[in-house]
């Protein structure tokens, strides 16, 4: 399965440096058989403190509006970015979006990781 992924999970897994107020978020339970460590991306959310959640999911939405138009993939729902998203909403919202699809789990693992650790772009 790493191969999907922008970063190998075990270097990310060394980068973490602490979690902030830890949360038991849900939203890629469905990988569990598939990614053996798919609780890394669990760890990665937990970093950031509460108020940025706003941004990753502005920013999970904004790629897969791109994907939409390239390859029609379902949109995330569009939520105002005025608000501040609780952790539970953020974990509900994407919950909802999967809704146990593979590959949009996938989708949501890969932003995640290029929010946490951009890649160059060449």
């Amino acid at each position: 399965m790493n191969y999907c992924l922008n970063i190998n999970t075990n270097i990310l897994e060394k980068n973490i440096t602490n979690n902030i107020d830890p949360y038991n978020f849900t939203f890629l339970d469905n990988m569990k058989s598939i990614l053996y460590n798919y609780n890394i991306f669990y760890d990665i959310i937990n970093t950031y403190e509460e108020f940025k959640f706003k941004n990753i999911y502005n920013f999970i939405y904004n790629r897969i509006l791109i994907l939409n138009k390239l390859y029609n993939i379902d949109k995330l729902k569009k939520i105002d970015i005025e608000l501040t998203i609780s952790k539970e909403t953020f974990n509900d919202l994407l919950f909802n979006y999967i809704n146990n699809d593979i590959i949009k789990s996938i989708i949501i693992i890969n932003s995640i990781q290029q929010y946490y650790k951009p890649l160059r772009n060449f």
